[in-house]
């Protein structure tokens, strides 16, 4: 009994035993098997698609099932039985996490940073999921995010914009809150700014809108603005300012002068340092311009010259519209002058007498007609040494004032009594006198304004003579001071034009001798004691041997006196040769000779004709020379004169 009782409690102990084997085996597996799962639940949380690492996101949960061995990377044949040893792979001396951490940090020295499995990232993340006080595994993460940021920084750099915006979205996903991130976002987004500007200022340009707000120069400096070293920038503007001049040298070339410099001023401020090729265009185009532009003038000075007010008013509006406030602004000014004062002067009706209100005795004036000149071919037999034939047609556009007579004795003594004139002859001592005992001019001393032909004292009706031009020229300035007006001598070519009275024929009354009495001329009948002319027109006589006093013989078709006889007269011009083109000029410098025109008292039939010149010395002082005098109703355009 005692036996028995002994082996029964023996078998009850052992019974107890194994079922507390038993329990604590059911324990510890189930530990395991807790841990197990936690780990793979884990793991899969760390699982990180490709598109998820592409874009940058955060990863994520892609939770299927697995063994403890995938998780941990170990050999899944190996599995865990109760009796077995603890799971490690063989003979590598290291934990599980040792080991996952280690290939971490080679994925990361290889640059496998965000592959999904086998990345850097993605392992650091897994064994913070089993051990989250890991501080290797956090430094893992740390060195992972400043790994991406020195390989967005290089790809950057290399140029590849894309690629950063990649390796942004994944730093962002690593750290969100790295210094770099900040940084790359700024620089992308200026690049995007400058890629923008940059095509807005492209098409500005291929549009053609190349100036102004929203201009290609304008959108090119902000571009430069923003980015210094930008190239597109650079050639942007230096292609702008090259189409600027160009379209500056096709409106050059469509005379439209005043927006061509306007482009070329904007082309010189489109790079804020001009080029020698805009400052040689300016000067090209300057210098077109010019030459343009006076070309026009000079159209409309002689469409003025022509009395054609109203065409050259038009044309002077187009060159005014085209050149406001420019320098030739008192060229313009002038010409418009002119028209004016020639649509006055037409309203002057031919034959009228004007005179000036002065103090002093002033010349009667007479208004002769518009027309024009053409002088006619003489006979050669009748034609003198001096004789000038011309083809040459002049025109008088508008009409103008030749004094009826000649200046007399008594008109030329209120001028020396005013202004205490002292004549060349006077200077001289000495003037041209008619010696009846010779029957010839000579030289004979004393003899000034105040004598006669014959150098006794002259009447004061009678035409001043003894004078030179300079004394001609000293009176008519005379007469524009006291009037306000403007006197000068006739011009050659109005001379003609006023003695012919409208006529082609050799002489104003005709081509043969007068058959009555029309000037004081050589004629067969004259006599001065038995003096008697070895040249005159036959069958006539005037009953004068000199000078007759002025208005004596009958007046032209234009209503004038003594063109054609009396005394020869000066004219403003100088003495050229032929027949010139009826411009005024008072100056005596380089010019040797002034032109004498008009027969005298002592001129032979063949040098009587219409067309007759002489010429002499600028103080030549005689018997047989006088003059008359013009005032301007219009002087024409400037330079010119009717």
């Amino acid at each position: 009994m005692g036996v028995e009782r002994v082996m029964n409690r023996a078998l009850e102990t052992q019974t107890t035993v194994s079922a507390g084997v038993v329990a604590i085996t059911l324990v510890i597996g189930l530990a395991i098997a807790m841990v197990c799962g936690n780990a793979i639940a884990q793991s899969g949380d760390e699982v990180v698609s490709p598109t998820d690492s592409d874009t940058g996101a955060a990863a994520t949960s892609s939770p299927r099932p697995r063994r403890l061995g995938d998780s941990l990377n170990v050999d899944n044949s190996q599995e865990w039985r109760p009796g077995r040893p603890s799971p490690a792979r063989a003979n590598s001396g290291l934990s599980l996490l040792e080991e996952q951490l280690q290939q971490a940090r080679t994925a990361l020295t290889q640059g496998r940073i965000m592959a999904p499995q086998d990345g850097a990232l993605a392992m650091f993340r897994k064994v913070l999921a089993l051990d989250p006080e890991n501080a290797a595994a956090a430094r893992g993460i740390a060195d992972s995010a400043n790994a991406l940021a020195v390989r967005m920084g290089s790809v950057y750099a290399s140029g590849d914009r894309e690629a950063a915006t990649v390796e942004l979205g994944h730093l962002r996903s690593v750290d969100p809150t790295h210094k770099a991130i900040e940084e790359m976002s700024a620089q992308l987004l200026s690049d995007h700014q400058i890629e923008l500007l940059a095509a807005a200022a492209r098409k500005a340009q291929d549009q053609e809108n190349l100036t102004g707000p929203d201009g290609a120069a304008e959108l090119y400096a902000e571009l430069l603005a923003v980015s210094p070293d930008s190239q597109v920038a650079v050639q942007g503007l230096q292609q702008v300012e090259s189409q600027l001049i160009l379209q500056a040298q096709k409106l050059s070339d469509q005379q439209s002068f005043a927006r061509a410099s306007e482009l070329l001023d904007k082309a010189a401020q489109v790079r804020g340092d001009p080029e020698d090729a805009v400052v040689t265009q300016q000067v090209s185009i300057a210098g077109a311009r010019r030459a343009f532009i006076n070309a026009q003038l000079s159209d409309v000075a002689e469409l003025i010259g022509a009395g054609r007010f109203d065409q050259a008013q038009i044309l002077l509006a187009q060159v005014s519209d085209r050149e406001p406030g420019s320098d030739f602004t008192p060229a313009i000014v002038q010409l418009e002058n002119d028209i004016s004062q020639g649509r006055l002067a037409l309203a002057y009706v031919p034959g009228t007498r004007l005179s000036d209100s002065l103090k002093v005795q002033s010349p009667q004036l007479i208004v002769v007609p518009r027309g024009s000149l053409g002088s006619p071919a003489l006979d050669s037999a009748r034609a003198g040494p001096s004789a000038q034939n011309s083809s040459k047609r002049l025109e008088f556009p508008v009409p103008f004032t030749l004094s009826e007579t000649e200046i007399t004795v008594g008109q030329f003594r209120a001028f020396v009594e005013a202004t205490d004139y002292v004549t060349d002859a006077e200077k001289a001592g000495q003037s041209m006198v008619f010696d009846e005992v010779a029957g010839a001019t000579k030289m004979q001393r004393g003899v000034n304004w105040k004598s006669d032909f014959q150098g006794r004292k002259a009447k004061s009706t009678l035409p001043v003579v003894h004078v030179s031009w300079n004394d001609a020229v000293a009176y008519t300035r005379w007469l524009s001071e006291q009037s306000g007006e403007t006197y000068r001598l006739p011009t050659s070519a109005e001379f003609e034009y006023a003695l012919r009275g409208g006529t082609q024929s050799t002489f104003w009354w005709g081509d043969e001798a007068p058959d009555s009495t029309v000037e004081n001329l050589t004629g067969d009948r004259d006599r001065l004691n038995n003096l008697r002319w070895p040249e005159a027109f036959e069958r006539y006589g005037d009953g004068h041997w000199g000078p007759a006093p002025v208005s004596e013989f009958q007046a032209n078709a234009f209503q004038l006196f003594d063109l054609g006889g009396n005394v020869s007269e000066w004219v403003s011009d100088c003495h050229q040769g032929d027949a010139n083109d009826g411009a005024a000029n008072s100056s005596s410098e380089g010019c040797s000779l002034r032109a004498v025109r008009g027969a005298s008292w002592a001129t032979p039939p063949n040098e009587a004709s219409s067309d007759y010149r002489a010429a002499a010395k600028a103080s030549m002082a005689s018997c047989l020379v006088g003059f008359r005098v013009v005032k301007e109703l219009w002087s024409g355009p400037k330079g010119n004169s009717a």
